[in-house]
């Protein structure tokens, strides 16, 4: 980024999304921009806001983040072990490291039927909101997803179920419109035992 003004913006948005615990970059951008009285012109994409939120968190939030990262991939292998019959996936904050203070564990399951995952939660006796999730999938289409949604420890974990074989593809990331990075269990386990 080399406009001024657009680094603001982004850096603006970053702050709001550590201090104020916004998970909505569009919504940080808006308050941002606001706040700062910029423009459309000045809107940054939200990879630019991304790269703002990791270099505030390794500045100025550095040992809670590293903490903060650490338990909530502990807590997505917790999960994923949960889960393992549906092939589990850590994505988000566990695989990117914007770990802020009101990132969630977010894993994608893959399951003969949507209720399969219900049942798993209400088997092990683990409370759980139902909520939705958008996602894009790579041929340019919206999916919405049913998540259970629930707390683990001081972290909320979101399990959402795709089709079987959807584990073939990976939905397109609202950071930088790639597929999304899915980490496996021996991938996250590799991630922690580095960090350690």
């Amino acid at each position: 980024m080399h406009d001024p003004l657009r680094v603001e913006v982004a850096q603006e948005a970053a702050r709001l999304i550590c201090e104020q615990g916004l998970r909505d970059y569009g919504q940080a951008k808006a308050k941002a921009l606001a706040t700062l009285g910029s423009g459309r012109g000045a809107a940054p994409s939200n990879q630019e806001i991304a790269d703002c939120v990791h270099e505030y968190l390794r500045i100025f939030d550095h040992e809670a983040w590293l903490a903060r990262l650490s338990g909530l991939r502990r807590t997505a292998l917790q999960a994923m072990r949960l889960c393992r019959d549906y092939q589990p996936r850590a994505v988000g904050a566990v695989v990117n490291e914007l770990a802020t203070a009101r990132s969630p564990v977010q894993i994608h399951l893959f399951c003969p039927y949507d209720e399969a995952l219900d049942l798993l939660l209400d088997e092990q006796q683990i409370p759980f909101d139902s909520i939705e999730r958008r996602y894009r999938h790579p041929g340019g289409q919206e999916l919405r997803r049913p998540v259970c949604a629930f707390v683990a420890g001081e972290f909320e974990v979101e399990l959402t179920p795709f089709g079987e074989d959807d584990v073939r593809w990976s939905p397109l990331s609202p950071l930088d419109g790639r597929p999304m990075t899915r980490w496996t269990e021996a991938e996250l386990r590799r991630a922690l035992e580095a960090s350690a």
